[in-house]
């Protein structure tokens, strides 16, 4: 298994297909738009883009099974799965605002070895494979060097529902008002690689789903990152929650996260 040479393939699919995504854009039937949650919304293009993504990397590797966010498949007990998200950030599709992404991890039995997000408004693709560092467009990245929570850049999200095992994290939230940079931008995968790049230095989460973050967490990682649940330990592909940061004030922004 030539794992360099099937990110590559991987990478051009992601670009091939965001060029899909950047034509709909421009001419999308809002009528069209299903409602799938509170505020949690489904296009048309979601559906055709996850078609185009399994299609392609079933041809790049055939033996993997898939678990996709807007089809019927399962996670599959196969050596290796795709985990596909077609486009994470479908409100800010949907609104034609930026950033969404196109996420796309490999994982042999449930460890992520292979993760590539493509940003479409600013045509950037984050990718990595074990072993192999964490790149942008041909360019290696990495962390930033911020040392604590007090004047960093820090991003977060907040669940569609509105429910109470949810409220403390926005009471958490509140507290870091005047004393950080707050960002929220609507893309867990865009966001987990700008923390990769240095452009961010932690980015917080719950209720996320294994496409949500399963890309950006192997970028993150191989960019020198910090990654884990509110626990501090590994349990976050499946266990919806997640911690990422440049490592540095990992321990910090757990002790925040505290319930």
């Amino acid at each position: 298994m030539n794992i360099e040479y099937i990110c590559e393939q991987v990478v051009e699919l992601s670009l091939t297909v965001g060029e899909y995504l950047r034509e709909e854009n421009k001419r999308l039937d809002k009528s069209r738009v299903e409602v799938k949650g509170e505020n949690d919304f489904v296009t048309y293009v979601d559906k055709e883009s996850e078609k185009r993504l399994i299609e392609g990397l079933s041809n790049i590797f055939p033996d993997a099974g898939f678990l996709a966010e807007e089809s019927a498949f399962e996670f599959q007990e196969r050596e290796y799965c795709w985990i596909v998200d077609p486009i994470d950030g479908t409100t800010n599709f949907i609104h034609q605002l930026s950033p969404y992404a196109i996420s796309i991890a490999l994982a042999k039995k449930n460890k992520i070895i292979l993760g590539c997000v493509y940003e479409v408004t600013l045509d950037e693709a984050f990718y990595a494979y074990s072993g192999g560092g964490a790149w942008l467009n041909g360019i290696n990245i990495q962390i930033s060097g911020k040392k604590e929570i007090s004047g960093s850049v820090v991003a977060h999200g907040i669940p569609y529902q509105l429910e109470e095992k949810y409220e403390y994290l926005r009471t958490k939230i509140a507290q870091l008002y005047g004393k950080c940079t707050l960002r929220h931008l609507g893309s867990a995968a865009t966001e987990i690689c700008y923390v990769a790049a240095g452009r961010l230095d932690t980015y917080f989460h719950d209720n996320l789903s294994p496409w949500d973050l399963a890309a950006g967490a192997i970028i993150l990682q191989e960019a020198g990152g910090g990654i884990s649940d509110f626990s501090g330990n590994d349990n976050y592909i499946f266990g919806k929650e997640l911690v990422a940061t440049n490592g540095w004030m990992h321990q910090e922004v757990l002790e925040f996260l505290k319930k």
